[in-house]
């Protein structure tokens, strides 16, 4: 049998993060771009996968950019998780379910 080695209390948490800084600094022209749309687009509640298609952006170097746009709009508090989850439109995404946000204030 085969014991996997623990990693230390918040390594996990760690790695990811340092990896979603590396996203973010592999992206940050369009990072900044991306935030300075959202900020003026007008909607109520959306998911990611619609602020993807919403704000009309090139793909980004990296497909991760996304998830770390949306991290880096809920920590600037553009937007806020609502709580509840909906089905994704792209049939690339086989309708998996993704959060809904809204607009901040």
């Amino acid at each position: 049998m085969i014991i996997a080695e623990q990693l230390p209390l918040f390594e996990g948490e760690l790695r990811r993060d340092a990896g979603i800084t590396a996203v973010i600094d592999n992206n940050k022209d369009w990072m900044d771009i991306a935030i300075s749309r959202l900020r003026y687009l007008d909607f109520e509640e959306a998911t990611g996968e619609d602020f993807r298609m919403l704000l009309g952006l090139p793909e980004p170097k990296h497909p991760n950019a996304w998830g770390a746009f949306v991290r880096t709009a809920i920590a600037r508090g553009i937007i806020v998780p609502t709580g509840h989850w909906v089905k994704m439109k792209d049939p690339r995404s086989h309708a998996r379910m993704t959060p809904l946000y809204r607009r901040q204030g």
